[in-house]
């Protein structure tokens, strides 16, 4: 018997740094998920970006309208400003499910702590930097890929930016390092764990 993995693949690779007093360039990094025929998006960046991600997509021969899910890690706009584009697809956040016009209210994800998506991925609250940030759990035969957000802005050691709750923040980091082979940070190039 054969097991059928995910595959993950970065289109953006997204970046964050200070250009003044209060004042920041950032786009999220964007993640293609293909597990099991489904198209999964994990965050959209900016617009500013989004004539790089169509073309990301088409480097894949892939669409807009081929995406089925959107998951947004959480809600800052500089991980969901190109959330229009995929109009068709059915978008994801910890409070919600969308489909065209239609919003599902579901706290699964709260409550349970996870969803399953697909065989290969799951949703886990990892609450910190925002209330309702959420990771992406992949499983690959790289090993556990987890698509984290700003849970891990760059890298492992980093210290926190933006950090809504220091407390939650830093527990929800150790449960994704003891879980995760490798993470894909919000704003930079997928890491191995050191464990």
């Amino acid at each position: 018997m054969v097991l059928e993995l995910a595959k993950v693949k970065i289109l953006l690779t997204g970046y964050f740094e200070w250009v003044g007093e209060n004042k920041c360039r950032a786009s999220s990094t964007v993640t293609l998920i293909q597990d099991r025929r489904k198209n999964i998006l994990v965050d959209t960046g900016t617009s500013s970006n989004q004539k790089k991600l169509i073309k990301a997509l088409s480097e894949l021969q892939l669409e807009p309208k081929d995406i089925d899910y959107v998951v947004i890690t959480h809600s800052h706009t500089d991980h969901l400003e190109n959330l229009g584009l995929f109009s068709q697809a059915q978008s994801i956040n910890v409070f919600e499910i969308k489909t065209g016009d239609v919003f599902q209210i579901s706290l699964e994800i709260l409550q349970k702590g996870e969803k399953q998506l697909t065989k290969n991925v799951r949703l886990i609250s990892t609450p910190g930097h925002t209330p309702e940030c959420v990771t992406v759990i992949v499983e690959t035969e790289k090993g556990i890929i987890a698509i984290a957000g700003d849970l891990f802005v760059k890298k492992q050691t980093e210290k926190g930016v933006f950090v809504e709750n220091k407390k939650m923040w830093q527990q929800s980091r150790e449960k994704i390092l003891k879980l995760a082979d490798y993470i894909i940070p919000g704003h930079g190039p997928m890491f191995k764990v050191k464990k």
